[in-house]
């Protein structure tokens, strides 16, 4: 520990962030912000927020989707 900070990771880590992430998308997209709350919204929101990760060269399993652009 420094200084009672440390490096962590994982989807803890990860979630907040991309919870935020997903909030920016829907606030500049004003048709999946309004559209009904659905499986084809969910979709489309998802398919959004990939559409900015960005792979880190690293496989699926130790970087998930890549890093958020």
């Amino acid at each position: 520990l420094n200084n009672g900070i440390r490096p962590m990771s994982g989807t803890s880590m990860a979630a907040p962030a991309v919870a935020g992430y997903a909030a920016r998308v829907l606030g500049n997209n004003a048709s999946l912000l309004t559209a009904s709350r659905d499986d084809a919204r969910a979709k489309a929101i998802l398919k959004a927020v990939l559409s900015h990760a960005r792979s880190l060269g690293f496989p699926s399993d130790c970087q998930g989707k890549g890093m958020l652009m």
